[in-house]
């Protein structure tokens, strides 16, 4: 789709359901420069100034990529929860939520969501800017305006060096090699036999089975509370997805921990809708998470 950057045709669609992605619109400029985007690739820019965010919108798009937008910091949190980002350039100075904050809780999302590689674009190119920058775990830093060549640069080097990463991690000798993903339609390790098998040798069998019965009692009693009806209690509901992310990882409960840490996040940015449909999972996934504990034999 051939789009108008006068119109600012970058998507809130994710949030508001009512716009649209802009595709790839590669053309021959790009390909002449060397630069060519991996099919279907999406990226997120993050930027409350409407030229600014064109800008590299259009830029974007001329070299293949679709784009999404978002208009601060935690509208783009809650868009790399839910989406599936080959890179996010991300503002610094934006209302609500600022790109250092937005980044920092980016990197507390489960993997792989946690990776997605950020690239900081500030007005100030300051050496304080790039200490903020790398502290808070960008990948990189554009100084505005934005020049063509070096963006594309950029993203194409740091979708290359996630690409690698995501390969290492997913490679046979990876801790979770072992864990059991049967049970969740192989989509994620439900328990980790790693985790598990320490538990037993640094606890005993028998002090495992009394704390893993503790443990699915307390799950299910939040889990219970975080599918009732909501109020405005957010901050509260943050704070039982984090006790429940803290001892399901603990017990090895991969995908339940994995589970409740999107849904701590959804609370903290106020993405209710997502936070919604996660939390109407937790009961099923607690069930999965007691069955795959039951056939190790480890529910007595």
């Amino acid at each position: 789709m051939q789009t108008d950057i006068n119109s600012d045709p970058c998507s809130r669609g994710r949030i508001d359901g009512d716009a649209k992605s802009t595709g790839p619109a590669e053309d021959e400029s790009s390909r002449e420069a060397g630069v060519r985007s991996p099919a279907c690739a999406r990226v997120l820019v993050v930027e409350d100034g409407d030229t600014n965010r064109m800008i590299a919108q259009a830029m974007l798009q001329r070299a293949g990529y679709s784009v999404d937008c978002a208009y601060d910091g935690a509208e783009a949190v809650t868009m790399v929860l839910t989406g599936d980002y080959a890179a996010v350039f991300m503002d610094l100075a934006m209302p609500v939520m600022d790109g250092v904050e937005a980044t920092l809780s980016i990197r507390q999302l489960p993997a792989p969501m946690s990776k997605t590689p950020i690239v900081a674009l500030t007005a100030h190119d300051s050496h304080r800017d790039r200490m903020r920058c790398a502290e808070a775990g960008m990948d990189d830093y554009l100084p505005k305006p934005l020049r063509y060549d070096r963006l594309l640069e950029t993203l194409s080097r740091l979708v290359k060096e996630r690409d690698g990463a995501i390969g290492a991690d997913s490679s046979p000798q990876d801790s979770y090699a072992e864990s059991a993903c049967e049970a969740n339609g192989g989509a994620a390790p439900i328990v980790s036999n790693d985790i598990l098998a320490q538990l037993e040798r640094d606890a005993g069998l028998a002090a495992l089975r009394r704390l893993i019965a503790e443990f699915l009692s307390e799950a299910r009693e939040i889990a219970d509370a975080l599918a009732a009806p909501e109020t405005d209690d957010y901050d509260d509901r943050a704070r039982l997805s984090h006790s429940l992310k803290s001892s399901a990882a603990a017990f090895g409960a991969t995908a339940l921990a994995d589970a409740a840490a999107q849904l701590e996040t959804a609370y903290r940015v106020r993405a209710l809708d997502s936070a919604q449909q996660v939390a109407g999972g937790l009961t099923v996934l607690v069930q999965k998470t007691g069955a795959a504990l039951t056939e190790r034999k480890l529910i007595g």
